[in-house]
């Protein structure tokens, strides 16, 4: 398997506690390692995007600090991005 980052590592986590049917029918198609890596690349971007974002929106380390209503809706945002990459809309 490709390298295995802490995001691939919680996904596998995820799929073995909360996902037993997807994991298998990936075990199934020899999917596993695919699947890992888009959701991996995907979630990484997804922090990336975060991070600039917070960046953007706070000038300094005390300005984060203090403007915790900014520091919420970006973490909602975030959780909402996550359910997405994780549970996709059914078509």
């Amino acid at each position: 398997m490709t390298k295995l980052t802490s995001y691939g590592v919680i996904l596998q986590h995820h799929l073995k506690n909360y996902c037993p049917i997807l994991l298998k029918e990936l075990l199934q198609k020899d999917q596993l390692e695919s699947y890992t890596m888009e959701i991996q690349g995907k979630m990484e971007e997804m922090v990336n995007r975060i991070k600039r974002k917070m960046m953007e929106q706070f000038e300094s380390t005390s300005d984060f600090i203090e403007n915790s209503t900014a520091l919420e809706t970006i973490n909602q945002e975030a959780l909402m991005e996550a359910k997405i990459l994780l549970f996709p809309p059914s078509e």
